[in-house]
């Protein structure tokens, strides 16, 4: 099965590797690049940083990070931490449901969210609607790669890693002349609902966007696949 990851770097290439690994042809293309800013961090104190992906770790390292307890929203993020000496927890369920979940019986009172522009705004309302207090640092954000898609090579499925991402690469899949009834893997139901809006018709959900998640529900589709 050759599968289009449209997803952004370095995430892109993990889960391709993780793809080959369990026998399928990954076609690492993605659909938009990260641009950091050079934003200061707003002021303080804060009892936690809720980092929502590993761009938000690097940018937020890279603008003078205040050193708080951490929390990450899944396993890539708490990674990309790791990898510079600062550990982290994670949430049961990598969403922000997850995470209030996670912050459900010990809510901090004051919370800095390292984020991305154009994001799902969600989890500020979510945690102040528990009495913590949110500061939203934007980190980065994502710009569009729109080079037409050629005409070869066929793709069997598509892995799309957000809202944003899954817009820009329906601009390409349909200019090219392609349908909508193609397998369509992505992370969370909010993301299946503006597939369903611009035409995808077959689209599976997984749980969450890493690299195992992605993959399980791929060999689901191979498995639903052989059976008819």
């Amino acid at each position: 099965m050759r599968i289009w990851i449209t997803r952004t770097e370095p995430g892109a290439t993990r889960l391709a590797e993780a793809l080959e690994a369990a026998g399928h042809d990954a076609w690492v293309r993605p659909v938009q690049r990260v641009e950091h800013l050079p934003t200061p961090a707003p002021d303080g104190p804060f009892d936690l940083t809720v980092f929502l992906s590993e761009h938000a770790v690097h940018a937020a390292l890279a603008n003078g990070w205040p050193r708080t307890p951490a929390l990450a929203i899944g396993p890539a993020t708490q990674a990309a931490l790791d990898g510079h000496g600062i550990a982290a927890a994670i949430p049961d369920v990598a969403s922000s449901e997850g995470i209030v979940a996670h912050l459900a019986d010990t809510p901090p009172t004051r919370v800095l969210l390292a984020t991305g522009q154009g994001g799902r705004d969600a989890l500020p309302g979510m945690l102040a609607a528990r009495g913590t207090a949110v500061a939203t640092w934007r980190l980065y954000r994502r710009l569009p790669l729109r080079d037409p898609l050629p005409a070869a090579p066929d793709i069997d499925a598509i892995v799309a890693g957000s809202a944003g991402g899954l817009r820009v690469a329906a601009d390409l899949w349909f200019a090219s002349g392609r349908g909508g009834s193609v397998p369509l893997i992505v992370p969370s139901a909010r993301v299946a609902d503006t597939a369903r809006g611009i035409g995808f018709t077959r689209i599976l959900v997984g749980p969450g966007a890493g690299a195992h998640a992605t993959v399980a529900t791929i060999g689901g589709l191979c498995s639903e696949t052989r059976a008819r």
